[in-house]
């Protein structure tokens, strides 16, 4: 994915891995994250932890291909001062 990088994934790390909803909310509020950045950062997980060996554990049905622009959606509003709420998205 050359839309991020490991190095991306390094910066992200401390925003988002053992943190809790509202702690992420507050990175984002606080301009440290992004919406985009933080779909990113579990798109580039994803790809890097399931499916690369056969200890993989597959588990990964299907991915909304409208993240990315409902993310760069999410940034918007919230750079408009639009108030957001986290936000998740399940396709079936």
């Amino acid at each position: 994915m050359t839309l991020f990088s490991v190095d991306d994934y390094n910066r992200l790390k401390a925003f988002i891995l053992d943190k809790d909803i509202t702690q992420i909310q507050s990175a984002i509020k606080n301009g440290k994250l992004t919406y985009k950045g933080l779909s990113l950062f579990y798109l580039y997980r994803i790809g890097q932890c399931d499916g690369k060996n056969k200890l993989s554990l597959n588990s990964v049905v299907s991915l909304n291909r409208n993240l990315l622009e409902e993310a760069k959606e999410k940034d918007k509003k919230l750079n408009n001062s639009e108030k957001n709420g986290l936000f998740a998205t399940f396709r079936y």
